[in-house]
């Protein structure tokens, strides 16, 4: 995650998902994965420039959930613009942050920080700039900070804690990479279940959602339905995997 994204339709669907595991008994920490841009997008002053607006959020979908959607559009019009801001904007009831930037080095140190800081939810989100590590980038090489390395996922599942993992949807056939997430979802996981759902708007964004028990599982699921069959299904800002 990066601050110049803040605000976007990509975070009009995460807060969705994540209000909605939170209504349904979970206690949400969040990893944001921080990282910074790419030096050649600082200007002389050594701030950064904001993305575009492509990514807004559309007045259209303002019937998912008219005060988030307004909370961030003003985060994302903002001078402001920033992971502290969506932090402070109370889009949550009690979540939990854990928002240290994601090192090139001492990146073990970096996730035991993160493991300490997040004991206290049952239900952990990752949020990478793309998600699970790809398998042509190395651990250790400057682009491995926007992903997720497995073993960082199944520390917080060994632990009993649910995972909910962003994804960004590569180019590649649906079905390919699905059989290939499960793979390296179960690998991690320890064999656990898990359930996706997609927000297609802007960039494909795909959730996947690794219950820590059955009783997790249960309130997932229901949190899910209930996301896909009202405005937020309606609208077309999310569909089942």
């Amino acid at each position: 995650m990066q601050d110049r994204y803040a605000g976007d339709i990509g975070d009009f669907g995460k807060f969705g998902l994540l209000s909605a595991l939170e209504k349904n008994g979970f206690i949400i920490g969040i990893n944001w994965y921080k990282v910074l841009p790419p030096s050649s997008e600082y200007r002389k002053d050594g701030s950064f420039k904001s993305a575009d607006g492509r990514h807004r959020i559309k007045e259209k979908y303002y019937p998912c959930d008219e005060v988030l959607a307004k909370k961030l559009f003003a985060i994302s019009e903002s001078d402001s613009r920033s992971i502290d801001a969506l932090e402070n904007a109370m889009l949550l009831k009690n979540p939990i942050f854990f928002h240290d930037t994601v090192p090139v080095d001492c990146r073990e140190q970096w996730h035991k920080k993160a493991l300490d800081a997040l004991t206290d939810c049952n239900l952990v989100f990752l949020d990478p700039d793309n998600g699970l590590l790809a398998k042509g980038v190395k651990e250790g090489s400057q682009k491995s900070v926007k992903y997720v390395i497995d073993r960082e996922l199944s520390g917080y599942v060994k632990r009993g804690q649910s995972v909910v993992l962003y994804n960004h949807r590569p180019r590649k056939q649906r079905e390919r990479y699905f059989a290939e997430m499960s793979e390296r979802l179960n690998a991690a996981s320890m064999g656990k279940t898990f359930m996706a759902i997609t927000f297609p708007k802007g960039s494909v964004r795909d959730y996947f959602l690794i219950p820590a028990n059955d009783e997790h599982s249960k309130h997932m699921k229901t949190a899910l339905t209930d996301l896909v069959s009202g405005p937020w299904g309606q609208l077309g800002l999310c569909k089942f995997e």
